[in-house]
């Protein structure tokens, strides 16, 4: 068993399901969110079904999902081409949204 990994992983999660605090107050998942294995990092399947379910749920919530069709695949965030994203490729991808303007308060807003 690699023990560096299994106390890695629970030290990423707790930070990062504490953490993230920026984006989730804009609207943005954070990553715990999406690693539904508790890994330390997203398959092709855990993205795709997490991002789904989020989009259902927000879409319950009220908001006009008029901007789904252009909504990242798993290959924009998969910056390595390994296959899996892990927490600083979802983490980098969330900084670059917020850069170009995506995330902000008001783009999220009912009304709009």
């Amino acid at each position: 068993m690699n023990t560096s990994r299994s106390i890695a992983v629970p030290l990423i999660v707790a930070t990062l399901g504490a953490g993230n605090i920026g984006a989730a107050a804009l609207g943005q998942p954070n990553f715990v969110q999406f690693d539904s294995d508790r890994d330390g990092a997203l398959s092709e399947q855990e993205f795709t079904q997490a991002r789904a379910e989020r989009m259902a749920q927000r879409a319950a919530q009220g908001y006009r999902m008029r901007h789904a069709a252009y909504a990242p695949d798993f290959a924009a965030l998969d910056l390595n081409a390994d296959g899996i994203i892990g927490v600083d490729e979802f983490l980098q991808h969330q900084s670059s949204r917020q850069r170009m303007g995506y995330g902000t308060p008001w783009r999220h807003c009912r009304w709009r």
